[in-house]
C-alpha cells in the first residue's frame, strides 16, 4: 500500500485522467524503490520521505504528472518545514503559473515546525494552491474560529489572503484536516468527497 490518504489534483483534465497525482503519507524510504511506485502512464516527478521517523512512517509526499505534461520543480529548501513540495505550471492562457505546494503536517508538529509552515503561507506566490494533509484541527473554516493549537496557521491564512475551499469533514472524527488553500478561489471548478 502506497499510503492511506490520496488527493488527486485535476488541473488540465484530459480523457477523464488527472494530470496530477499528489500522494501524502506515502510511508517510502529509502529501502523503497522508485520502481515499485509506478503508475502506468505517469512519471514520479517528486519523492520527498520523512526521514525524522523510523522507516519513513506516518508522512511523506508524492508528485506524479501525466505522461507528455511538464512541471517546474521550485526550490524547496528555503524553509525548514517537514514535508512538503512545490512545483508551477505554465499556463495556457499566458496569464502566469499554477503555482501548488503539496504539503504533510504531522499532528505531533513542533511550534518550530508550524512556524515554518506560517512562513510558507506568507510568502506565497500569487495563482496558488496548497493542497495536502495539514492535520489541524478545531478549525471552524465558517466562522473562522479554532482552538487555541491551531489559531497561528488559521490567522496567517487569513493575514495572508487566502482562502480554504474544503467544506465537509476529512477525518473520521469531523475535523477538516485536509486541505485546499488558495489565493484565487474561482480557480477551483470542483472538490468532492470520494468517502474513505
Amino acid at each position: 500500500s502506497i499510503g492511506n490518504k490520496v488527493q488527486v489534483l485535476e488541473c488540465l483534465v484530459s480523457n477523464k485522467k488527472p494530470d496530477i497525482i499528489a500522494i501524502t503519507e506515502s510511508w517510502c524510504n529509502g529501502n523503497t524503490s522508485s520502481v515499485l511506485l509506478n503508475i502506468s502512464g505517469y512519471s514520479l516527478e517528486i519523492r520527498r520521505d520523512r526521514t525524522d521517523t523510523k522507516d519513513g512512517i506516518g508522512g511523506g509526499i508524492l508528485v506524479f504528472v501525466r505522461n507528455g505534461l511538464t512541471i517546474f520543480n521550485v526550490d524547496m529548501n528555503k524553509f525548514n518545514f517537514n514535508r512538503y513540495c512545490k512545483f508551477s505550471l505554465p499556463s495556457e492562457n499566458g496569464e502566469g503559473n499554477l503555482n501548488i505546494t503539496i504539503v504533510y503536517r504531522s499532528p505531533n508538529s513542533s511550534d518550530l515546525n508550524n512556524s515554518e509552515l506560517c512562513k510558507i503561507l506568507r510568502e506565497h506566490d500569487k495563482n496558488c494552491i496548497f493542497i495536502g494533509d495539514f492535520n489541524f484541527p478545531g478549525i471552524n473554516w465558517t466562522n473562522q474560529s479554532s482552538v487555541k493549537k491551531s489559531q497561528e496557521f488559521l490567522d496567517e491564512t487569513i493575514f495572508a489572503g487566502l482562502h480554504q475551499i474544503v467544506d465537509f469533514p476529512t477525518h473520521i472524527k469531523g475535523n477538516i484536516l485536509d486541505l485546499v488553500i488558495t489565493d484565487s478561489p474561482n480557480n477551483i471548478v470542483n472538490i468532492t468527497d470520494l468517502g474513505r
